[in-house]
C-alpha cells in the first residue's frame, strides 16, 4: 500500500516553505528534503483493523487492547476502517480509520502513511506486537541525514515507557526516552502526540465495542544533525501493553532506499539488506574470440625428415566490456608434413677412377656403366676412332 500512495503534498511546521514529496522509499533514491514512509516489510507481522475488500469483511488478528497476558492473541477487539463503519454501523464513520492509511499532515506531523489499507494484500502485515518479555526490537532506515522521524504506536494496561535508540553510519548512537500512555488516554509527554484520536473499539463480529475515546499516537525524535541514520532500535518498559504501527521521517539529504525487515531480541535477523543502489546496465556481449590458425610445419629436410606439426591456434580473447565472455578460439590446423627431401644425385666418376659427390665430369665408366648393350659399345668406338684421326691431322 505504500508504493501506491507516493507524491503526495504537505505543509507543517518542519516547512521551510517549499513543498515536499510523500515517498515511498524501496529500491532506489529519493531527493533531499523529503518525507519517507519508511518499508517496514517483515517488521509488520500482525493485524489491528478489519478492513473491507470488495464485500468481504477482513477481521484483525491481534487484539488492540491486550489480554492473555498482553501478548494480543485474546478474543478481543480491533479497530476498523470507514468502508467496515458504513457497512455496519455508519454513525460511527467519524471514528474509523481512513481506508487508505493515510493522514494527512499537519501542525504537528507531515503527511503519514500507515501499514494497512481496505485495498492491501490481506495476508500483509498492518502493525508489530512488542511483548512485555524480549521486548525489542531493530529495523533499518533508509540511509540519509534526517531533521525528524516519527514513531508511531498504541497502548494499553496503562501504556508503557520505549526507548528509542538511532544508530548513525559512523556507529555513533543517540537515545531517547517517551512515554507512550494507554490508548483512552491523551498523552503527557510533550514528544508525543496523538496521530489518529477519538477511534472507536470493533469486535471481531463487526460490532461497535466502545465508540470512541481510542487513540494512535505519535513520538517525535529529533536526529543529530548531519550524520546519516542507518538504524533504529525499539525497546519497552516491563509494564503495560504495546503495538508499533510505523515510522515516517523528514530527509535532509539524498534518500538510500531499503527493503524492511526486523531484528528481534536475541532473534535472527529479518529480510532486510540495505540496497547498494540501481544495478548497472547489462554490458554489450563480447565478440567471439577467433584461435589464429596453426603454422604450417616446415619442408623436411634432405634425407626426407618429416616436418613438425603446426602449432595449436590459442583461444580467443574475452571481448572487451561485455558482460559475456567471448567464444574461445579455433584451435589451429596441423601443418601440412613436409615432403621427404630428395636425395642428392650420385656423380659420375673423375679423372682418377674415383666416384665424385657432386656432378663430376671424369671420363672412366662406372660399374654400372660397363653393363652397357652391345650398340652402346659400338657407339663408342665410333667416337674413338674419330677422336684418334683428328689428332693425326693435326
Amino acid at each position: 500500500p505504500l508504493v501506491r500512495r507516493l507524491n503526495r503534498r504537505w505543509s507543517g511546521p518542519v516547512s521551510t516553505g517549499a513543498r515536499r514529496w510523500v515517498v515511498a522509499v524501496g529500491a532506489g533514491r529519493a531527493h533531499a528534503d523529503t518525507v519517507v514512509q519508511v518499508p517496514l516489510g517483515t517488521v509488520m507481522d500482525r493485524r489491528s483493523v478489519t478492513v473491507l475488500q470488495g464485500t468481504t469483511l477482513v477481521v484483525f488478528n491481534l487484539a488492540i487492547d491486550g489480554g492473555n497476558g498482553d501478548t494480543g492473541n485474546g478474543a478481543q477487539n480491533g479497530f476498523a476502517t470507514q468502508a467496515v463503519a458504513k457497512l455496519k454501523s455508519p454513525a460511527n464513520v467519524a471514528n474509523a480509520l481512513p481506508d487508505d492509511g493515510h493522514f494527512p499532515g499537519n501542525a504537528r506531523h507531515p503527511d503519514v502513511v500507515l501499514n494497512y489499507a481496505n485495498d492491501a494484500d490481506p495476508a500483509s502485515g498492518q502493525c508489530r506486537l512488542v511483548p512485555p518479555t524480549a521486548g525489542s526490537f531493530t529495523f533499518p532506515m533508509p540511509a540519509a541525514t534526517y531533521s525528524k522521524v516519527f514513531l508511531f504506536f498504541h497502548g494499553a494496561n496503562s501504556g508503557t515507557k520505549v526507548t528509542l535508540t538511532l544508530t548513525y553510519s559512523d556507529a555513533t548512537t543517540q537515545v531517547a526516552t517517551v512515554m507512550i500512555p494507554d490508548f483512552f488516554n491523551d498523552p503527557t509527554d510533550p514528544m508525543v502526540f496523538n496521530l489518529a484520536p477519538n477511534l472507536a473499539k470493533w469486535t471481531k463480529t463487526a460490532t461497535i465495542a466502545e465508540a470512541n475515546h481510542h487513540n494512535i499516537f505519535g513520538a517525535e525524535v529529533d536526529p543529530m544533525a548531519g550524520k546519516t541514520l542507518t538504524m533504529i532500535k525499539v525497546e519497552r518498559g516491563a509494564t503495560g501493553y504495546l503495538v508499533f504501527w510505523g515510522a515516517t521521517g523528514i530527509a535532509t539529504s539524498a534518500v538510500m532506499g531499503v527493503d524492511g525487515g526486523a531484528t528481534d531480541a536475541g532473534g535472527t535477523a529479518g529480510a532486510g539488506p540495505a540496497d547498494a543502489g540501481g544495478a548497472g546496465a547489462t554490458g554489450t556481449a563480447g565478440a567471439a574470440g577467433t584461435g589464429a590458425a596453426g603454422t604450417s610445419g616446415g619442408a623436411g629436410a634432405a634425407g626426407g625428415t618429416t616436418g613438425q606439426a603446426g602449432t595449436t591456434g590459442g583461444a580467443g580473447a574475452t571481448g572487451a566490456g561485455g558482460s559475456t565472455t567471448g567464444a574461445a578460439g579455433t584451435t589451429g590446423a596441423a601443418g601440412t608434413t613436409g615432403a621427404a627431401g630428395s636425395a642428392g644425385a650420385t656423380g659420375a666418376g673423375g679423372a682418377h677412377g674415383t666416384t665424385s659427390s657432386g656432378s663430376g665430369c671424369g671420363c672412366r665408366l662406372s660399374p654400372a656403366d660397363r653393363q652397357l648393350p652391345g650398340a652402346s659399345w659400338i657407339v663408342l668406338g665410333l667416337v674413338g676412332a674419330w677422336t684418334l684421326g683428328r689428332r693425326r691431322r693435326r
